[in-house]
């Protein structure tokens, strides 16, 4: 992943500048030299964009299907749920048989509410404290086989005392995301380089531009 990125960053930037280079050359001195500025262009943006759509390709396909290392908790940050008859946790076993990775949240869920702070439970934690009607903290490390008081949901107490510092993962989701973002448009800019490239080169030699003095 990392290859990848600084790969098309590297190249990105050093085509970029060149064609800009040679652009303003054309551009201030008029030299007959549109064939080959041309084929720069149009050969640098279509290297840049096919190098660069493979690493957008592959950042989109770990955001969305990778697992981040971070336990899945349900919507409400709760590690455990009562379904009747006893607490369970936010993944099935189904999901460990398709992915032995499946009690993990993936990338694009980790910028999710119940990943990160919650003002309005960690506020009910520290007015009821260990109320078991309020905020039901646990520290077992499986669910519980009975009910424990009148709690549908348990909270990890690491989880609900952890509260005012942990923006870790969203930060990680809109870096991902900024990231992602800032690739489609680097991806327009090869596309506007490729056609522009190709118009000069298909017009060389022809051009009625005046070089500035």
């Amino acid at each position: 992943m990392y290859d990848l990125e600084y790969t098309s960053l590297i190249f990105d930037a050093i085509a970029g500048s060149l064609c800009l280079i040679l652009g303003l050359i054309l551009y201030f001195t008029g030299q007959n030299s549109e064939k080959l500025t041309g084929i720069i262009g149009l050969g640098s943006g279509v290297s840049g964009f096919i190098l660069t759509i493979v690493y957008l390709g592959y950042s989109i396909y770990i955001f969305n299907n990778h697992h981040s290392g971070v336990i899945k908790i349900f919507d409400n940050g709760a590690k455990y749920k009562w379904d009747g008859s006893k607490y369970v946790n936010p993944w099935t076993s189904e999901d460990l048989e398709k992915d032995d990775n499946g009690k993990y949240a993936r990338y694009k869920d980790v910028g999710k509410k119940q990943y990160n702070y919650n003002s309005k439970l960690y506020k009910i934690y520290l007015e009821n404290g260990n109320h078991e009607s309020k905020a039901c903290p646990t520290t077992s490390s499986t669910p519980p086989t009975s009910r424990v008081g009148n709690c549908d949901y348990l909270w990890s107490s690491d989880y609900l005392t952890s509260q005012p510092t942990d923006y870790i993962h969203k930060y990680l989701y809109d870096t991902w995301v900024t990231s992602i973002i800032f690739i489609v448009f680097v991806l327009l800019c090869e596309i506007g380089i490729a056609i522009f490239g190709l118009l000069i080169f298909l017009n060389k030699g022809g051009s009625s531009h005046v070089p500035i003095k």
